[in-house]
C-alpha cells in the first residue's frame, strides 16, 4: 500500500461529495489552477473505476506518469512538480471538508456575519441577521459546550452592537447573558476534561492533572450552573468517581441522562454512557 495523503482523504469522499468537490475546484474564488482540476478529474475517474490499483506503489507510479503526460503533455516528468500539484489538491480537499463542516453550523456562520456587519456599522443588516440567528438557535436541540460557545459569541456581538449605538439607545449591555454562556462553555468543557482524566486514571492508569477542578466543583454545587444539564452530568460523573456517596451521584447521573439525552450529539452521548458503564465495571470488580 502507498502512504499517500491525497488518496487517503479522497478515499473518504462519497460520490456526491466528489461531485461537490469538483464544483468547489472549478470556482475561481477557491482555486485558480486549472491543472489541479485536471488532476482531480483523472483521480476521480480512477477512484470510481479501480481504486485498488493506485493504492499500490507500482500502481501509483504508473498513474502519476500517465497523469503527468495528460496534464503537462510534452514536458519531461518532474516528480517534485507533480508532488506539489498533488499537495495543492490535497490542501483544497482539506479546505473543502472544512467549508462543508462550516456549512452545517448556521449559528457559527451567522456569528461570523454579525461580527463583520458590526465592524462595518451596518445596523439594519445586523438586526435582521441577529433575528435569524436567534430563531435558528431556538430550534436547535443541542445544548452542550459547543452550543454555549456560539451563544456567548451571539450575546457578545449583541453587546458590541449596543455599545456602538449607545447614543441612540438607553445603553444596557449584554454582559450578564454573555457571561452566563461563557461560564456554561468553560465549565462544561472543564468538567468534561476532568471526567476523561479520571477515567484514564482508572482504566488506563494514566495520571493527568486538570487545574483548579476542586474549586470549580465547590462553586458548581452552590450556583445555578448545576441546573445546566451538560454541567450537572459531568459534575455527577466526577463525583461518582471521587465522592464518598458515589452511588447517589451515579443515580443522579442516570436520571439526568434519561431526561436530557437529546441535548447531546451522538458521539458525546456515547462517551457519557461509557462513563456510566465504567462506574458499573468498577463496582462489579470490587465485588458489588
Amino acid at each position: 500500500m502507498t502512504n499517500n495523503k491525497l488518496l487517503s482523504i479522497l478515499g473518504t469522499f462519497s460520490k456526491y461529495e466528489l461531485n461537490r468537490l469538483r464544483k468547489y475546484l472549478l470556482s475561481p474564488f477557491f482555486n485558480e489552477n486549472e491543472k489541479v482540476v485536471l488532476l482531480f478529474d483523472l483521480l476521480n475517474q480512477q477512484l470510481r473505476t479501480a481504486p485498488e490499483v493506485i493504492q499500490r506503489k507500482e500502481g501509483w507510479y504508473d498513474f502519476s506518469h500517465l497523469a503527468w503526460k495528460k496534464i503537462f503533455q510534452n514536458k519531461a516528468y518532474n516528480d517534485t512538480k507533480f508532488r506539489r500539484l498533488c499537495s495543492d489538491l490535497n490542501q483544497l480537499a482539506q479546505d473543502f471538508i472544512g467549508y462543508k463542516e462550516y456549512e452545517t453550523q448556521p449559528i457559527t456562520r451567522y456569528n461570523h456575519i454579525l461580527k463583520a456587519l458590526n465592524g462595518r456599522g451596518l445596523n439594519k443588516h445586523f438586526l435582521s441577521i441577529e433575528r435569524q440567528t436567534r430563531n435558528i438557535d431556538q430550534k436547535s436541540i443541542y445544548r452542550n459546550a459547543s452550543s454555549f460557545l456560539e451563544n456567548f459569541k451571539l450575546e457578545h456581538e449583541r453587546h458590541d452592537y449596543l455599545e456602538r449605538n449607545a447614543a441612540r439607545h438607553s445603553f444596557k449591555g449584554n454582559q450578564v447573558a454573555a457571561d452566563f454562556f461563557l461560564d456554561c462553555f468553560y465549565w462544561s468543557n472543564k468538567l468534561k476534561m476532568h471526567s476523561e482524566s479520571l477515567n484514564n486514571r482508572t482504566i488506563l492508569n494514566i495520571e493527568d492533572k486538570i487545574q483548579f477542578v476542586d474549586e470549580l466543583l465547590e462553586n458548581v454545587a452552590g450556583s445555578r450552573l448545576i441546573e445546566v444539564p451538560s454541567i450537572a452530568i459531568y459534575y455527577h460523573i466526577i463525583m461518582a468517581f471521587q465522592a464518598e456517596d458515589t452511588e447517589k451521584h451515579f443515580q443522579a447521573l442516570i436520571e439526568l441522562i434519561d431526561k436530557h439525552n437529546e441535548l447531546f450529539p451522538q458521539t458525546e452521548l456515547r462517551s457519557i454512557y461509557i462513563f456510566a458503564q465504567n462506574y458499573c465495571i468498577r463496582k462489579i470488580n470490587s465485588g458489588e
